[in-house]
């Protein structure tokens, strides 16, 4: 069951026809990003930042958070968020509609170091890793109630989440890819729930590992359509992907890979 959320429905739809416009992309735009104190999500909240957006920098770490937001300027803020947990990411969504108005953009990224998996540990040995089914779930959840009010209120806007999870041809044997698996399934579920009130669910697909040169474990040399290259999947290419799926006005339940030439 979810929290109650009224209030702030209430307070993001009254606020959902005032953006502040300037320069920019994505001028106006009131997202978060998850995990963005370091990684691919830290490079995803300054490439928004840069782009106009008004950026809440969450992630567990508040004092790397909170510094980011020192650097981006006063368009954006930190807050601290255990994405596994219901009441965290209400308040972080809460903190979101409170400070700037609304939410437009939400994107779910762990934030967890992809290649540090410990062979030995709970994840692998259960083959998932909890942190991004739940993560992407909740995130999803909360970041669409906001948005379902706004819509209401001004039918003509259109909304973003924007999740990192894995794509089935990315047959990694991981216990991270694993547990994507899943936020691709809410992300398909998300999308036709919610196509009604503009609100688009996609998903980018991260390389595990960030090798394509037969590093990944479990796929051969030969799947790697640039492994002669020595390709890699970078934090720059994280950004694009996230920018393909904001620019993209229709495309929903869409899972965008960021293979570095990985092939299925």
């Amino acid at each position: 069951m979810c929290l109650d959320m009224s209030k702030w429905q209430q307070m993001a739809g009254t606020h959902s026809h005032v953006r502040r416009k300037g320069p920019g992309r994505f001028a106006g735009k009131i997202s978060v990003v998850t995990g963005a104190a370091r990684g691919y999500g830290r490079e995803v909240a300054k490439e928004l930042y840069r782009e106009g957006a008004y950026v809440v920098i969450a992630d567990q770490d508040l004092d790397q958070a909170q510094f980011l937001a020192g650097i981006l300027g006063d368009r954006a803020i930190g807050v601290s968020v255990d994405v596994t947990d219901e009441e965290s990411v209400a308040g972080m969504v809460a903190k979101t509609v409170e400070y700037f108005g609304g939410l437009d953009l939400m994107v779910a990224n762990s934030g967890e170091d992809l290649t540090a998996q410990d062979p030995g540990s709970e994840a692998d040995a259960t083959g998932g890793n909890p942190t991004d089914r739940e993560g992407v779930l909740l995130c999803c959840r909360y970041a669409a109630m906001i948005m379902q009010a706004q819509n209401r209120t001004n039918p003509f806007a259109m909304y973003d989440i924007v999740a990192m999870a894995s794509k089935p041809a990315l047959e990694a044997a991981s216990s991270r890819t694993g547990s994507r698996y899943g936020g691709i399934d809410v992300v398909e579920r998300m999308a036709l729930e919610l196509s009604p009130s503009n609100i688009k669910v996609n998903a980018i697909c991260p390389q595990e590992d960030g090798r394509a040169d037969g590093g990944i474990p479990g796929v051969p040399m030969e799947r790697s359509a640039r492994a002669d290259r020595g390709a890699e999947c970078r934090p720059a290419d994280m950004v694009r992907a996230v920018v393909r799926c904001l620019e993209q006005r229709y495309e929903t339940g869409q899972a965008v890979p960021v293979a570095a030439g990985l092939t299925a």
